[in-house]
This record gives structure tokens, sequence and C-alpha cells, in this order.
């Protein structure tokens, strides 16, 4: 993505979390966002079908640069098999908006597009991480870990983000690593 766009697109982010703590994610309209991040209409559409669209691709594109993030930074004989930390320090951070949005009508299919990425991201780890593991062994964790995590991360945020992120975290961790070597 180039820099204009990215520019574009974490003025639409950040005009989304402020209005949407306002408003709520269902009774936000897409002309409101638009006028808050100063982003014409063509420009949006050029992009994203519509709001649920910009919404879904904005989690997923987050997921995507905290993997990214966390591999350039720790390395992957470092990391785990997925960004959890970050993932779970990010939901606590915009609890608000977290909140909100698990109200919505859109947070079920954010979150199986999440889910989805996930996996992926798994898939790729346990593939550099876990060589001799076969691809059916792989896939298997992976799908366990994504839909684990996300399930977690669901009840989390439907409970108001009661619980201390990092508690979550190293919880997750230790049950995905004894899955992992059982």
């Amino acid at each position: 993505m180039d820099r204009r766009a990215a520019k574009t697109r974490n003025a639409l982010v950040d005009a989304m979390v402020a209005l949407v703590k306002l408003r709520g994610f269902d009774a936000l309209k897409l002309s409101e966002i638009l006028a808050e991040a100063g982003v014409g209409r063509s420009t949006f559409y050029g992009h994203y079908e519509g709001k649920d669209a910009f919404l879904v691709s904005s989690f997923v594109d987050m997921i995507a640069r905290t993997d990214q993030g966390e591999v350039q930074h720790f390395g992957m004989d470092a990391v785990g098999l997925l960004p959890t930390a970050p993932l779970l320090h990010h939901v606590a951070e915009y609890r608000e908006f977290a909140v909100s949005l698990a109200q919505s009508a859109a947070f079920d299919a954010t979150m199986a597009a999440g889910e989805e990425k996930l996996r992926a991201v798994a898939l790729h780890r346990l593939a550099r991480k876990y060589p001799a593991m076969s691809p059916e062994e792989r896939s298997r964790a992976a799908v366990f870990a994504a839909s684990a995590f996300i399930g977690l991360v669901r009840w989390w945020i439907r409970r108001g983000v009661d619980a201390d992120w990092q508690q979550l975290d190293a919880q997750f961790t230790r049950m995905i690593k004894s899955g992992l070597t059982a």
C-alpha cells in the first residue's frame, strides 16, 4: 500500500473509532465517517464496498500488520503461533470501540474474517516452526489456534474487556503450547 493510501486508511480508521464510541457502529452513517476523515466518496468506494467491508478489511489488515511487525521485531524463532499479546493489548487499548462493536450486526462477520486471517498466520508460522509436522496436522492446529483465540476475544469483548489482557495472553499461550507438544 502506498503512503497516500495508508494515510487515507488511517484517517478513515481514526474517524470510525471516534464516531463509533459516540453512536455505535450500526447507527453510524458512512457519510459521517467520510466527513470526519476528510475523504471523498469516490476515493472510499475505489477501495471498499461499504462501511461493513471497510471495518472487516481494517481488522484483517491490523492482524496482518501485527503479524509482520512481531516477526520483524522478534524473529520467527522467538514468536508464538499467533500474535496474541499485541492483538489483546490492542483490544484493551480500544476497549470502548470493541465493546460498542460487539453490539453491532457487523461484529460476527468481522470476527469471522479475523479468524480466517489468523488461521493463515498460524499456518505460515507452523510451517516455519514445525517443518516436520504434516500439512494435515498443521491445518488442524491452525484451525484450533485461530478459532480458540477468536472465541476468547469474542467472549472477552462481550464481557466488556473486563480481564487483564496479559493474563489472558499467558493462559492462552500455555494452552496452545501444551496442545502442540501433546
